[in-house]
Parts: C-alpha cells; sequence; structure tokens
C-alpha cells in the first residue's frame, strides 16, 4: 500500500495526492494508481502505518506552497475487497496551539505515525513547540489513539528541561577548552525524528538532543553542532502521563552537504536520519543512524563528511539494550558512504537473531542529480540475542564506547576462533578462503549476488580441526560485489568480494 504527493510541473506545484496498491510477486505484479485532489498545496505525507487489518494512515501539515499552516491532516485508507484497493478519505484536522512569540511563525518537522501491533494504539508525533511549552527549543510533540485511529487526545509536549540528568550529564561538556560555558545548556532536538509502537502500546522516538541555546542569547531554534549531542529514544509507559528519555549513543556529527551544486546552486543536505523499527510482535525496538567519526574524540566535530551506519536495540520484556555498533566504519567498499538510509518499520527474527532491513542511497558519481543504486544493508547490520544486557553492564557515558564490562548471557562459540579471511581483494579469476577450525565439523561456502541470488555454493563434507584453504572460482563472473559466505554448525560469516 502506498501514497504520495503529487508534483504539477511547473505550475501550480505540489497539489494533490496519489496512492495505490501494488501486488508483490515475482513475474507480473500489478498495482493500481488514483489521484485524488482537493485544489490545496501539499507536502509529502509521512507516517504510513497500518492499524488493524485494511485500515491504514497517514498524516501531513497544511501548506500553502510556501510555509507550514497550523492544521495537521491524518487521512485514513480502507481496504476496499471489491476494488482490491485502498480508499482513502482526509479523516481528522487538528489545529495544535503552537508557540508564535518568536517571529510570529510556527515552527514543526513533519509529522509521523506509528501503530502498535495489534493496530488498537496508535501514536502521531512530530518536532516543535506549543504554547507553554520549551519555548524557542524544538520538543517531541505526541499524539494519542486509543480507538485504533478513529479520535485522538489533545497534543502533549515533552519538555526536555524536565529531565535532569541531561542537564547533569550535557552542561558538564557545554563548556570550552577552559572551562567555561559556551552554552546555557537548554536542550533541543534536531530536525529528524522517526517513531514507532511496541508490543504495550508505547510509542518509541528516535531523535539527536543537543545544546539550543547560546550563553546570553535566546534558543531561536538551532543547535549548536560543535557541542555534546546524543541520540535519544523519548517514550512513556503511562500514556503520557510521565515521559522517560533513553540514551542511546553520542552523536559526534551533524549536518553536511555533498554533491555538486544543482540548478539553484543547491548541495544535498545530509543528517544523521534516524530511523526507528520494531519486531513484528513489538518486543524489539531497533535504532539505526548515521555519524562521521569513526573513532570517540569529542564532540567538535559538526560536518557529516563521512557518514557510517550505527544500529542499536532494546528489549521491551527486561529494558536490556545493546551496545551502539559501527557496521560500516573501514568497510572495504562502504566505508563513509552511506547516505540516506532507511529502515523498514518491521524487523524480521532470524532464529534468535534480527538482521535490520536497511537500505541507502548509493552515490555513483560525486552529482545528486546522476543515476544511482540502493544498496541493502540486512546481511550487515545484525543484532544478535546475546547483546542485549542490562544497562548497568555497558558504559553509557556521552564519551564512552558502550562496552560489555560484564556479560549477562554467554557468548557464542566462534568455531572459526576468530580466522576467516578472505584473499586477495579485490581478485580477478579466483579467490581464496582461508579458516581456522576449532573442532572437526561441516563447512559450506556460496557466492551470492547483491540482490540475494546465489551464484556458486561448494560443500566439505567433513573438515578436521585446523587451518584450512578453499579455492573459489570467480571465471565467468560480471565485475561488481559479490556476497562470499561460510558456514560451520549454525554459525555463519558474510564478507564482502570485490571482482575486478
Amino acid at each position: 500500500v502506498y501514497s504520495g504527493a503529487t508534483n504539477h510541473f511547473p505550475s501550480p506545484g505540489w497539489i494533490g495526492h496519489v496512492y495505490g496498491v501494488s501486488d508483490i510477486v515475482i513475474s507480473a505484479p500489478t498495482a493500481t494508481e488514483n489521484y485524488l485532489f482537493d485544489g490545496r498545496q501539499t507536502v509529502i505525507p509521512g507516517g504510513l502505518t497500518q492499524a488493524a487489518e485494511g485500515i491504514f494512515y497517514n498524516t501531513e501539515w497544511a501548506f500553502d506552497g510556501t510555509n507550514y499552516m497550523d492544521s495537521l491532516f491524518i487521512y485514513k485508507g480502507t481496504y476496499n475487497s471489491t476494488s482490491t484497493d485502498v480508499d482513502w478519505v482526509r479523516h481528522i484536522t487538528h489545529v495544535p496551539p503552537h508557540y508564535l512569540g518568536f517571529d510570529g511563525t510556527m515552527v514543526a518537522f513533519p509529522p509521523d505515525m506509528g501503530a502498535s501491533p495489534n493496530g488498537s494504539t496508535v501514536w502521531l508525533a512530530w518536532l516543535g513547540d506549543l504554547v507553554g511549552g520549551h519555548d524557542s527549543c524544538i520538543n517531541p510533540v505526541f499524539m494519542r489513539s486509543t480507538d485504533g485511529g478513529n479520535t485522538f487526545g489533545t497534543a502533549m509536549e515533552v519538555d526536555l528541561r524536565t529531565f535532569s540528568w541531561i542537564a547533569d550529564s550535557l552542561q558538564s561538556l557545554w563548556t570550552d577548552s577552559l572551562g567555561n560555558p559556551v552554552s546555557a545548556g537548554r536542550p533541543t532536538c534536531t530536525n529528524g525524528f522517526d517513531i514507532t509502537v511496541d508490543a504495550n502500546g508505547n510509542p518509541h522516538l528516535i531523535t539527536v538532543v543537543g545544546s539550543g541555546q547560546a550563553t546570553g542569547a535566546l534558543p531561536g531554534y538551532v543547535i549548536y553542532p560543535g557541542l555534546a549531542k546524543f541520540m535519544a529514544d523519548i517514550t512513556t509507559t503511562d500514556g503520557g502521563t510521565t515521559w522517560k528519555v533513553n540514551y542511546i549513543s553520542p552523536v559526534l556529527s551533524y549536518e553536511g552537504e555533498f554533491g555538486a551544486p544543482d540548478a539553484d546552486g543547491n548541495l544535498l543536505t545530509l543528517n544523521t536520519n534516524p530511523q526507528i523499527s520494531r519486531s513484528q510482535d513489538g518486543s524489539h525496538i531497533f535504532y539505526s543512524f548515521v555519524d562521521a567519526d569513526t573513532t570517540i574524540s569529542g564532540f567538535g566535530e559538526s560536518t557529516m563528511s563521512i557518514p557510517n551506519l550505527r544500529i542499536a536495540g532494546l528489549r521491551i520484556s527486561d529494558g536490556f539494550i545493546t551496545c551502539w555498533k559501527r557496521i560500516t566504519d573501514g568497510d572495504i567498499v562502504w566505508d563513509g558512504k552511506i547516505f540516506a538510509p532507511s529502515m523498514a518499520p518491521v524487523v524480521l527474527p532470524s532464529g534468535p537473531n534480527f538482521k535490520l532491513p536497511i537500505v541507502f542511497v548509493n552515490f555513483l558519481a560525486n552529482d545528486q542529480s546522476a543515476p544511482c543504486n540502493f544498496q541493502y544493508l540486512g546481511n550487515d547490520a545484525v543484532i544478535y540475542d546475546y547483546e542485549f544486557h542490562d544497562r548497568t553492564s555497558y558504559d553509557l557515558s556521552f564519551m564512552g564506547q558502550c562496552y560489555a564490562v560484564n556479560t549477562a548471557k554467554p557468548l557464542p562459540v566462534d568455531p572459526f576462533a576468530g580466522l576467516n579471511t578472505l584473499f586477495p581483494n579485490p581478485a580477478k579469476d579466483r579467490a581464496t578462503m582461508r579458516f581456522n577450525l576449532v573442532n572437526e565439523d561441516v563447512v559450506n561456502l556460496s557466492v551470492s549476488n547483491l540482490l540475494g541470488t546465489q551464484i556458486w555454493s561448494a560443500t566439505e563434507t567433513r573438515l578436521e580441526k585446523g587451518t584450512h584453504d578453499i579455492q573459489i572460482p570467480l571465471n565467468g563472473l560480471s565485475p561488481g560485489i559479490y556476497l562470499v559466505s561460510i558456514k560451520a554448525g549454525s554459525n555463519v560469516k558474510t564478507h564482502k568480494l570485490v571482482v575486478e
């Protein structure tokens, strides 16, 4: 099920919506395509989510072609079994009480939505500033429905100033080299966020929190990128009466620009691109984002120059978390090239582990208007069951590496004893997989393309413990990137292989 805004170029611009249903099959997919025009300007609707079976929602701000207006629209789609399509209508219009005291205009970023696995609880969220809230700073704002999206309650702004641990931890870092304060320490969010809803109907909003006020100045809806920032999960367990901010990781960079100037002289703006998903049953929450630094060296880096992927996870039943993990740092192909990653809203389990379904833009040239590819990172971005630990097991300081200081569960035995390497890489005619077996075992090797199609495989029925070399023929393979997997027992290691 899809929906989007339509652009009537060159005039009158963005107006109306397109929507439909695509039947995903291997050979001949079919799709419907419908248009809804009501004579007004639109922006790209966000938060497409399924509530009850056959009921869908998305949302957008009213738009006059230049600025957001004060009305928030919620669209409802109902599956029509006769037409095998989804019929969309404008469902609800809300006018939240925005603070206008700074410059006379409202400040709000595009809204998003999420629904619990059973569809009964739906949360709508955006980043903004309501009357009586954290004025001149950007805070998360939530609206809740407990009847499957039919009605929504009033907007609730989460005032980040009320969390003492943020002030205690961050304000000590908001100083110059002499220890003098360079920020008054009023926390604010950046303009990127994502939301999901867990099995208990509780929302989880991921965003960056940083300093929103210089010494002696009004915040002015800006974040100071050179000061301490962190990735946060903002949540509640009582319907919004009380709120909690979970620390996920430090954020060492902020925004950057990429590509050649377009016709208007603009470059492509890059940011941390926070994404959040849940398991199908809502028992686990997963986070992904990008950061430019490859080492923990401070918070002075403000340019998103070499974006690399980070991931982490939260288990709802016991509140256990994982350390944030670097996925592409040092990768022979993708280091510093993870542009605009997007993670699917539902993560399917792979045994006790989870492969995060993340796709990013692979620019083929230093030009954002040139053709590009999309790459899947689900085989690399994996959260393992044994990585969930109590929060006391991790160094969660803002400069910490987030390493386990004790283990709640034993680490799995590595049958390769840490040795499994592929060489040469890049290769032309053949490559060699060298590995060490701790015990006698059956070993399988396979080569697949980036679409997951297996091209070559070999099984060694029984190999003795010790070091082994297996040759992989590459004759006939087109130049490009392939995935070489080696499996012993239930343990699989995957390497990227560049064929010249």
